[in-house]
């Protein structure tokens, strides 16, 4: 209950964003939820840094490549789900997809990222793709 009054005080761009933050299954740099935000969703760093305030999302420091990630709380997720909330659509399944791509080739070539990369390209829908990564 109290969960909900806090998501329900939370502003229509803040709930908008939170709603989207489910097409990332882990933990990724602001530049991921940045690319879930945009266009439509102007200052994400702003809406980011309230849904952390309020303990809706979580900040993770990545020591292995010193970047502060940030995740749905799994609580908040399960409630997400509970209440009905969509699923993330196609296209911003396909937005997380190509950024979980993104850093595996740019910047975190670990054999975690590959599997998140895959599951992610799988998720989209990117089925093609996801078998391109595997084989390569």
């Amino acid at each position: 209950m109290a969960l909900a009054a806090v998501i329900q005080q939370r502003s229509d761009a803040e709930q908008d964003l939170l709603h989207r933050m489910p097409a990332f299954p882990s933990p990724v740099p602001f530049d991921g939820i940045k690319a879930l935000a945009l266009p439509e969703l102007t200052n994400p760093s702003a809406l980011l840094d309230t849904l952390r305030d309020v303990s809706l999302v979580e900040q993770l420091h990545n020591t292995d490549y010193l970047t502060t990630d940030f995740q749905l709380s799994p609580l908040v997720r399960d409630w997400l789900q509970q209440s009905g909330v969509a699923e993330p659509g196609p296209e911003l399944l396909a937005t997380a997809a190509e950024y979980q791509l993104w850093l595996l080739e740019s910047e975190c070539s670990t054999f975690d990222q590959a599997l998140n990369t895959h599951a992610a390209l799988t998720r989209a829908g990117l089925h093609e793709t996801a078998q391109r990564l595997v084989l390569d």
